[in-house]
């Protein structure tokens, strides 16, 4: 097979070879711009931020990926070994179900809760540091839940990211009229988590229980 170009009088032709060469570039180009627009459609998607809460003398660095399409909000914070009874943790909010996971990697322990904010906050995250803060008191129920009741609570998304961990759910109360230190100075050496702008205290003896396994 042969292609014909013209040239005022003058005809050439391009060999099969060659076309099949033109062809082949052509069809990895036309893969490399389809990645490339797949690529751009996730990122526009997607947006991550490093966001620091501020507690006294305290700082908090979290990082937070907004999944706008899939309606989630994933934050991972920081070091925090230099802050007594703090403790870092990797959350995961699914706001199409309404609930929020805090991820303890080092315990392999995993606490699910109705999430105290019912959406993702991008104003918030885009400020880059606040101190602005919600104050939780957390009651955890003893006895573990199953994957299966983790995704029927929460949905498969959730269950997907506690899938190797032991999972129990937890009780947040808003601590009234911001008495938080007054309300934790009645709490035995409280376990501290940080999610965004909330702050959580747990009862060390109860948290400690279920990481060794006491419960469930």
């Amino acid at each position: 097979m042969h292609i014909f170009i013209s040239d005022n009088n003058n005809k050439y032709y391009l060999p099969t070879r060659v076309i099949v060469e033109l062809i082949s570039i052509m069809y990895k180009h036309l893969i490399v711009c389809v990645l490339w627009m797949m690529i751009l459609s996730v990122n526009c998607t997607r947006k991550t931020y490093h966001l620091i809460k501020l507690e006294g003398d305290k700082k908090i660095h979290q990082d937070v990926v907004h999944d706008i399409e899939g309606n989630t909000v994933t934050i991972t914070v920081g070091d925090v070994s230099m802050y007594n009874g703090k403790i870092a943790t990797v959350n995961f909010h699914d706001f199409d179900t309404g609930y929020v996971v805090f991820k303890n990697i080092n315990r392999q322990l995993c606490l699910l809760s109705v999430s105290p904010i019912p959406y993702a906050t991008p104003l918030i995250y885009e400020l880059r540091e606040t101190n602005l803060t919600l104050n939780y008191r957390a009651k955890i129920d003893e006895d573990f839940i199953s994957l299966e009741k983790v995704e029927e609570m929460a949905g498969g998304k959730i269950a997907s990211f506690c899938s190797d961990y032991k999972v129990h759910f937890m009780h947040l109360t808003l601590f009234q009229n911001s008495k938080r230190n007054a309300d934790s100075d009645n709490l035995k050496a409280p376990c501290e988590h940080n999610c965004g702008i909330c702050f959580v205290s747990i009862p060390a003896a109860d948290y400690e229980s279920l990481t060794i396994g006491k419960r469930g």
